[in-house]
C-alpha cells in the first residue's frame, strides 16, 4: 500500500469514529433533556470541529473565526432554557 492509501484509510477510520461519537452524544442528549436543548447541539458541533481542527489538526484560527464562534455561543445562551 502506498502512503497516500494508508493515510486515506486512517482518515476514514477517524471520520467514522467521530461520526459514531457524535451520534451517540446526540441520542444520549435526546434521552436526558428536552428537544429544544438538543437543538442547540447543531450549533455546538461545528464549534467543536473548529476547535479540534485548531488544536489537533494545526489549522489556523483567524479573528473572524473567533468572532463567529463567540456569536454562536451568545445565541445559544439566549436560546437556553431559563
Amino acid at each position: 500500500m502506498t502512503a497516500i492509501a494508508i493515510a486515506g484509510a486512517e482518515n476514514e477510520r477517524t471520520e467514522l469514529v467521530a461520526k459514531l461519537a457524535a451520534f451517540a452524544a446526540y441520542t444520549w442528549l435526546l434521552r436526558v433533556t428536552t428537544p429544544a436543548a438538543v437543538g442547540t447541539y447543531a450549533f455546538v458541533n461545528p464549534l467543536v470541529a473548529v476547535g479540534l481542527a485548531w488544536a489537533v489538526g494545526d489549522e489556523p484560527a483567524s479573528p473572524r473565526t473567533a468572532a463567529a464562534a463567540a456569536l454562536v455561543v451568545c445565541a445559544m445562551l439566549l436560546v437556553r432554557e431559563p
